[in-house]
């Protein structure tokens, strides 16, 4: 069964930090009320978003991320 609508993933790797974590408490129940025709999935380390899923459109997936020495990617 193939679904038309449009499917967005959106990176939550590092928002821990900048006022990421603020942004995304208020941007996932947003993208529930107000994005019906869009299915949002939600990539994410771990699972501190569960709580603030609303809408059926918007879909938590946790993966395990690579660590790194740093708490930032350095490119050498």
């Amino acid at each position: 069964m193939r679904s038309d609508k449009l499917r967005v993933a959106v990176l939550a790797q590092m928002s821990n930090s900048y006022g990421g974590y603020a942004y995304f408490r208020g941007l996932i129940p947003a993208l529930g009320e107000y994005g019906k025709d869009t299915k949002f999935v939600i990539i994410t380390p771990d699972g501190r978003y569960d709580s603030l899923v609303k809408g059926d459109n918007v879909e938590l997936k946790q993966i395990r991320f690579p660590q790194y020495g740093g708490r930032y990617i350095r490119i050498l």
